[in-house]
């Protein structure tokens, strides 16, 4: 393939949606334009769940802006069948050398397996990518490993952005014959492959504004060294791990300041109306009909009661809501660390966050964090769980702090240009 003409069409999340995977989708088709010299077309969900979950999926924050460097359609409503019909004829008509797919929640295997099945029979010659964010799910359900193992079958080849889930992808599929690299893909042929990459850093974050980060702190009562829990409140991301520690760290630096900036993921299913109580309640009967463990279920996950539970309230901040792209820098331009105390850790959208800032990291010795977080080097990991070791993990970054621009150096071979070389190749070449 010539890649300075290589058409490509990427199926994921426009920016009109919250989260890492939107943002990540963004600089992806971006990067494909700006290194690759490619033509591109993102195939957006308009809906990307079935309409019983009760949650705001979309962005009303963030100043959304319609790209110019691509091409944008929103039309892959999961509940609407003829609109997988609709989205695989429109990527057709594009005729698109490669497909790259991304893959993120189980759930999302009827449509995508669906639409993958009618583009390889409408594009035979097409390479199917699949950009994999997660093999297992954060909650996992009966359903999940047929859905997984239906669609990603379907790939020629596929990205990992990290050691545990080339694992986990393995374990999914123990008898798949697949040459694996860390290099670049061959896309002269189809022959499945495996590229193992990273998470590429965040490049869209930076303030456009000067910030004052000074008066911002005093306007919030943010004194002494500064510790920062950022995104979605998820049980996972293990909020009530990072309260209690610091709530013990403070016994011995009592200037410090926790600032805990995101959303309470089901923060819609507290909603009063009658239909959304109507959907809350159906569904919370799915959830305990598929979830296989009860302690995968985070709907009643409060962990912010702590902060009042263990006395701390003058030494926390709380910003409980959405945080707008454009407001991201003033929080890691504060922080002098990111705590990152997950349970069950794939690639993080934080930690490249954290990267693009030089802010160090603080993380739990768990699947990818185990891997990736070198003590002294990008952060500090705290030796197990228990609360002692998660406030030691705090102290060591308090008292041997990794400077901005270590943080940064290091974070510098997770570019983007990096990224897409592996996958494409560049228009340098």
């Amino acid at each position: 393939m010539n890649n300075n003409t290589l058409n490509i069409a990427v199926i994921g999340l426009g920016p009109k949606f919250k989260g890492g995977i939107a943002n990540f989708t963004l600089s992806l088709c971006q990067s494909l334009v700006r290194f690759a010299n490619a033509r591109v077309h993102l195939f957006s969900w308009s809906q990307q769940y079935p309409a019983i979950i009760p949650r705001e999926f979309l962005d009303k924050k963030s100043k959304i802006i319609q790209p110019k460097e691509f091409d944008l359609t929103y039309c892959l409503n999961y509940n609407n069948p003829a609109s997988w019909i609709h989205t695989a004829n429109e990527i057709v008509k594009t005729k698109p050398d490669i497909v790259i797919v991304q893959w993120s929640i189980a759930l999302q295997g009827l449509p995508l397996k669906f639409l993958i099945n009618r583009l390889k029979r409408k594009l035979p010659a097409c390479i199917v990518i699949f950009d994999i964010h997660n093999v297992v799910q954060k909650e996992s359900s009966s359903l999940d490993q047929s859905l997984t193992k239906s669609t990603l079958t379907l790939g020629d080849k596929y990205i990992v952005h990290g050691k545990l889930t080339e694992r986990e992808f393995k374990n999914v599929f123990p008898d798949l014959a697949i040459k694996i690299s860390d290099e670049q893909f061959d896309l002269s042929n189809k022959e499945r492959e495996m590229l193992r990459l990273f998470h590429p850093n965040y490049d869209m974050f930076d303030g456009h504004v000067p910030f004052d980060a000074a008066a911002f702190k005093k306007h919030h009562n943010i004194k002494g060294f500064v510790f920062l829990f950022f995104g979605f409140i998820r049980k996972y991301k293990g909020c009530h791990y990072a309260i209690q520690a610091f709530a013990e760290f403070i016994k011995t630096h009592p200037d410090a300041t926790l600032v805990i900036a995101g959303e309470s993921f089901w923060e819609k299913a507290t909603s009063k109306g009658l239909l959304q109580k109507l959907q809350n309640k159906t569904f919370k009967m799915m959830k305990r009909i598929f979830i296989k463990n009860s302690q995968n279920d985070e709907w009643d996950y409060k962990p912010l009661e702590l902060i009042h539970q263990l006395g701390i309230e003058k030494n926390v901040v709380l910003f409980n809501q959405f945080i707008a792209n454009e407001e991201v820098h003033q929080y890691f331009d504060i922080a002098d660390a990111v705590v990152n105390f997950y349970e069950y850790a794939t690639p993080s959208g934080i930690e490249s966050i954290a990267y693009q800032f030089g802010v160090q990291i603080l993380a739990t010795p768990v699947g990818h964090f185990d891997d990736a977080i070198v003590d002294g080097v990008n952060g500090y990991k705290a030796k197990s769980f228990e609360t002692k070791d998660l406030a030691d993990a705090m102290t060591q970054a308090y008292e041997k702090p990794i400077s901005r621009n270590e943080i940064k150096q290091y974070g510098k071979k997770f570019s983007w240009k990096n990224y897409v070389k592996a996958i494409v190749g560049n228009d340098e070449e």
